[in-house]
This record gives C-alpha cells, sequence and structure tokens, in this order.
C-alpha cells in the first residue's frame, strides 16, 4: 500500500516539475522568449472605394521589446485576403510591415480581421482592414 502511494506521488509530481523546468526563461530557445510590440495602427480604414481592383492596407509593427520579434503565423478571416509578412527574427527597436491585400468580391461593407501570433506576452495581435466597397 505505502508503494503504491509513493508511485502516486511520484508519477504526479515528475509532469509538475518537468513543466516548471520548461518554463524558466534561461532554459527556452530564442523563439520562444517574449518581446514587446508597439502597433502603429490597429485599424486601417479605406473609407469608400469604387473598384473591383484589390485593395491594400499595410500595417506597421515595431519591435519595442529586448528580445527578437518573430512572427510565427498570420490568419485572416477569409480567403478573399492575402497577407504578406517578414518570415525571419526582426530585432529589438527594428519595424516591419504587413502587407494585407483585400479581393472585394461584392458591394458592401467589409471588415478583415488579421491575426498575428507572435512571440509576445499574449501571443496575439489582432489587425483589422476595413471600409466599403461601391461597384
Amino acid at each position: 500500500m505505502l508503494k503504491s502511494i509513493l508511485f502516486l506521488i511520484i508519477g504526479l509530481l515528475i509532469p509538475i516539475l518537468i513543466v516548471t523546468i520548461l518554463n524558466i526563461d534561461y532554459l527556452r530557445t530564442p523563439t520562444q522568449l517574449f518581446t514587446e510590440v508597439t502597433v502603429k495602427n490597429h485599424v486601417i480604414d479605406l473609407g469608400l472605394v469604387d473598384t473591383t481592383k484589390n485593395l491594400v492596407g499595410v500595417f506597421e509593427l515595431q519591435n519595442t521589446g529586448k528580445n527578437d520579434l518573430v512572427i510565427n503565423d498570420v490568419q485572416v478571416s477569409c480567403l478573399c485576403t492575402v497577407v504578406d509578412w517578414p518570415k525571419g527574427r526582426i530585432a529589438p527597436n527594428e519595424s516591419v510591415k504587413i502587407e494585407v491585400e483585400y479581393n472585394p468580391k461584392s458591394s458592401g461593407f467589409f471588415n478583415q480581421k488579421i491575426q498575428v501570433f507572435c512571440n509576445i506576452e499574449n501571443s496575439l495581435i489582432i489587425l483589422i482592414l476595413k471600409g466599403k466597397v461601391e461597384l
């Protein structure tokens, strides 16, 4: 009975110990170190546009932290939106541009959400490209 309790305690403590050790900053790889980002404009409003051509908005992000910024992924709210972003590391105090291209399929308001996943504390930056298309 005592052996069973001992194995149970050890079985519970080992995963907790492993998780604790892996969360220590000095053991993390550089891509896991957090940094800070300042976004020049979270929302770009293109206003009223009279076109069937692709619309482009450019968002600027500055790495204001002490570690390299790494953009791991960028996701969009629909397939009518394409995003181009830097795939490498962004050094502290450097700025980057994320270009968002929206292909309007019809008239009306649009509000495209762009999710930027990177190594900041909450991992997510949300950008919005919006406007109204009149064909």
